[in-house]
């Protein structure tokens, strides 16, 4: 059974170091964008709850804390996916490369 799964993850998974790169680049940018998207949306609020008193503004301060809490989870989980996936990269080429050469190394060696 163990041989069958990794069977079928071997020929399930297959990627490029570019490919790796552009998925790292693209994460970062969504991340980029979500985190411009969510300063507006509070820059948008704010002038509202200029206005809040008593109970109102101390809820409304608490749900900022929350949701700049929020914010700043999913910033550290895409950003740490994107680095993951640009250290995934350097390993996969790293990786790559001394496979070629052992290649290489057969290959001269049969003649």
């Amino acid at each position: 059974m163990y041989a069958g799964v990794m069977r079928k993850m071997a020929q399930g998974y297959r990627t490029t170091v570019e490919t790796m790169q552009a998925a790292a680049n693209h994460t970062q940018q969504v991340n980029q964008d979500v985190q411009a998207e969510l300063k507006s949306l509070m820059a948008k609020i704010m002038p509202i709850t200029s206005g809040f008193k008593g109970n109102a503004a101390t809820s409304f301060i608490q749900l900022q804390q929350r949701w700049d809490e929020a914010a700043t989870r999913l910033n550290n989980a895409l950003a740490d996916i994107a680095e993951g996936i640009r250290q995934n990269s350097t390993t996969y080429q790293t990786s790559d490369e001394s496979v070629s050469e052992s290649f290489r190394g057969i290959g001269g060696a049969l003649g």
